[in-house]
């Protein structure tokens, strides 16, 4: 389990909110890494990775885009903006697509802990991310939405239910399986 520090202000601004770009942000990472954790997960990718893989082949330069940009600490800014209560999928990517192109380029040397490849010097880098993020969404999330989104909303409903009863530490803890990290 992390560890994450947060000021009060922070903790006072904090909600939970259901993100169609965050479901599909999500399944972007799973598709990257290739690897599901458990059987449900497995049998997702068994479906949606050979589709992903051939969509990054004919785009080298977006597949690095996106190595670049899921970095081992840190996640390039640009790629997961706060998200926005009641935002449908196409206003959230489309605060991706314009986001500034320099600092895209600059979160980007964040997440890889270094120097830019050459081959993302470019202004396009938002754009490609977005294009690539809305493939993920028809593909992988739009399908299921309205069934996942419920769930979700539910999941909203018990943490909120855990955060008046026992605090945030409560309303943090994590699931795994019939237990309860803590």
């Amino acid at each position: 389990m992390g560890w994450w520090q947060v000021n009060a202000d922070t903790l006072a601004g904090s909600r939970f909110i259901v993100s169609p770009l965050a479901e599909t942000f999500a399944n972007l990472k799973l598709l990257h890494a290739g690897t599901g954790s458990h059987p449900g997960e497995r049998a997702w990718l068994a479906d949606h990775l050979p589709a992903y893989r051939g969509e990054l082949a004919r785009d080298p330069l977006t597949t690095l885009l996106v190595r670049s940009g899921l970095g081992k600490e840190w996640i390039a800014d640009f790629l997961t903006p706060t998200p926005r209560e009641g935002a449908a999928f196409a206003d959230e990517v489309a605060r991706v697509r314009t986001a500034d192109p320099a600092a895209a380029r600059a979160h980007l040397t964040v997440s890889l802990r270094g120097p830019l490849p050459a081959a993302l010097h470019r202004d396009d880098l938002p754009a490609r991310a977005a294009d690539l993020l809305t493939y993920v969404w028809e593909e992988t999330v739009r399908p299921y939405w309205e069934r996942r989104r419920r769930v979700l909303e539910a999941d909203v409903l018990a943490r909120t239910a855990q955060l008046g009863q026992g605090g945030w530490a409560a309303a943090g803890r994590v699931a795994t399986g019939n237990a309860v990290a803590r």
